[in-house]
């Protein structure tokens, strides 16, 4: 038998079209911890970088970069949907 969450990486693997589908699968992943790991982590390694920035001469692309991608695991869930 397939685990829950092989059977949730096989399907997103699809790249499922019905919306509710995908956040059904999102919410059931946030249920996991798994989301809130990955925020975690991310959080880490932008800390990271950001030490390594500053210790090298700050570079503006790679600072405004780093902003960027901020926004995209800090905005609502419903971003990860589309």
């Amino acid at each position: 038998m397939v685990s829950k969450s092989l059977a949730i990486t096989d399907y997103l693997k699809r790249r499922p079209n019905v919306e509710t589908i995908r956040k059904f699968i999102a919410d059931l992943i946030e249920q996991q911890g798994s989301m809130e790991y990955t925020r975690d982590f991310l959080q880490q390694l932008e800390k990271r970088i950001e030490d390594i920035l500053r210790d090298h001469d700050e570079n503006p692309a790679m600072t405004n970069m780093i902003g960027y991608l901020r926004n995209v695991y800090t905005e609502p869930s419903e971003t990860i949907h589309t």
